[in-house]
């Protein structure tokens, strides 16, 4: 990411919506304020953070909805302006950022000041422990849910690192909201690689066979 762009971050708040970094997200673009935002992160090679309101549903001084301190730092990698100005893009997570103070301003849409938030690592070989129990956990779901095995094996190919695997796969079977802001909160690595673990081994004995299971 790039960090001066962080002190001026557009965001967009949502109820129900977390964005981790690597994971693919399509949008429709359709509110003023909203196009306006498009626009302007397209003209300036802005990122869009996506925000997640605060379950209280508070609002701040200026009457905003309060949002929740981690967001997901996404790109705009493909977009269509509609001829009646509505957009259809597609975010790419790249990161994760905290929000440290709102700015005031006169755009329709909302803007922080925010830090990356990069992932951490202090202990490698837990971190590959867990990343080859998840191998082994796969080759256990091959005899119970081949389709699901072989999906699973993609995103291992497509992405052999544990840091990225593990985003890619805990946005895929984490799929409530709540349990996706916390992943969005977890920078340890070998913690997110764990919670997969933990994910795919209570699948496993549930013996479902079912792939919608897991990854809702």
């Amino acid at each position: 990411m790039d960090v001066a762009q962080l002190e001026r971050l557009i965001i967009f708040p949502l109820p129900r919506v977390v964005l981790l970094p690597a994971m693919p997200m399509p949008l429709h673009i359709f509110e003023p304020r909203y196009r306006a935002m498009t626009r302007q992160a397209l003209d300036h090679e802005r990122y869009i953070a996506m925000a997640t309101l605060h379950p209280s549903g508070e609002v701040d001084a200026a009457q905003r909805p309060l949002v929740r301190p981690y967001v997901g730092v996404g790109a705009i990698t493909e977009w269509e302006e509609l001829p009646d100005g509505r957009f259809h893009i597609l975010l790419e997570g790249v990161g994760r950022a905290r929000v440290l103070t709102e700015h005031r301003t006169s755009e329709p849409y909302r803007e922080v000041r925010a830090e990356a938030v990069p992932d951490v690592d202090p202990d490698p070989g837990a971190t590959r422990r867990s990343f080859e129990a998840v191998r082994g956990l796969m080759m256990s779901l091959r005899l119970k849910n081949p389709k699901l095995a072989a999906l699973l094996r993609e995103e291992l190919d497509l992405h052999p690192e544990p840091a990225e695997f593990s985003n890619r796969l805990g946005a895929m079977i984490h799929g409530d909201v709540e349990s996706q802001y916390e992943l969005l909160t977890m920078t340890n690595v070998t913690e997110r690689m764990d919670a997969i673990v933990e994910h795919l081994s209570d699948f496993l004995a549930r013996t479902s066979s079912a792939p919608e299971d897991l990854l809702n």
